[in-house]
């Protein structure tokens, strides 16, 4: 009998399926060489829709494609700062909008990555870190009362840590 067959459709890492399923291979390929190639591929095209999602002014879609960049080194957290060493630029740009737009999450986020990103300003993004956690927990406690200090802090800390955990995030969390 005839069975009809048709070619592969190219892999389009901007088409957020072609994207997804890319990443799901990352989870079966062992450490090397050649994960980290495809990270960085993967890596380039996250960020090119992030920049995209940046100039059409759309934080949340940018906040989202930041969750799946980060999340691709949560098995081996200690390469994502070479990883996203690439990245630097981009990251210091999207820590501009949400700092202006007043996302803390996704502001604490993008230091953390900075942090391992962009090495010889580590100490700078570290301090812009604690400034934010600071307000944070000002915020909260004057929203809530004195039983509300550090509650902030923990809770913009969580999503990162779990999706990265370096050690000196995981020791400040757990802190």
């Amino acid at each position: 009998s005839f069975h009809a067959a048709w070619p592969d459709a190219q892999v389009e890492l901007r088409d957020d399926a072609d994207r997804l399923q890319a990443m799901d291979a990352l989870w079966v390929m062992p450490p090397g060489a050649e994960r980290d190639h495809a990270r960085g591929w993967i890596a380039a095209a996250l960020a090119r829709r992030i920049d995209e999602a940046i100039e059409d002014d759309q934080p949340f879609v940018a906040s989202a494609l930041l969750d799946q960049l980060t999340w691709m080194w949560q098995d081996d957290p200690e390469a994502a700062g070479k990883g996203l060493a690439p990245q630097t630029d981009l990251l210091l740009r999207l820590r501009a909008v949400f700092a202006k737009s007043g996302a803390l999450e996704p502001a604490v986020q993008t230091l953390i990555l900075l942090a391992e990103a962009d090495p010889a300003e580590r100490t700078a993004h570290l301090a812009e870190l604690d400034e934010v956690l600071g307000f944070a927990d000002d915020l909260a406690s004057a929203e809530n009362g004195p039983n509300a200090v550090r509650a902030q802090p923990i809770a913009l800390l969580e999503p990162t840590t779990l999706a990265l955990p370096l050690p000196w995030l995981v020791d400040r969390y757990l802190a």
